[in-house]
């Protein structure tokens, strides 16, 4: 994850703030997702089992964020803050589903 942030003191009544922020990973299809006849958080799956097929592409997110904010004080009583904001989420991946599942897990 990268987070920069700037500030400009543009006189000592008015600020502006620029904010940055990205995070991208890569990771294989499915995520976490696993299936257990014991339901949910069955502590005899390992967390880095993948039931998945290795052959598929692995996922990928880009999160692109980015802020401007402008504060001014007017007087002693009072501010104005005004901002603006720019999202960009990208992301591309593949999935596995059980179609069953027995009671004995196959």
């Amino acid at each position: 994850m990268v987070a920069p942030s700037l500030k400009y003191l543009v006189n000592d009544n008015t600020s502006i703030t620029l904010e940055y922020n990205f995070q991208g990973s890569k990771y294989l299809s499915n995520g976490n997702y696993t299936f257990s006849p014991k339901q949910y958080a069955d502590p005899g799956i390992r967390n880095d089992f993948f039931y998945g097929d290795p052959s598929m592409e692995p996922g990928k997110l880009r999160d692109h964020s980015a802020y401007v904010y402008f504060d001014h004080k007017i007087n002693d009583r009072w501010e104005a803050h005004a901002q603006i904001a720019y999202f960009n989420f990208r992301m591309k991946a593949t999935s596995t589903w059980a179609n069953y599942l027995t009671a004995d897990g196959e």
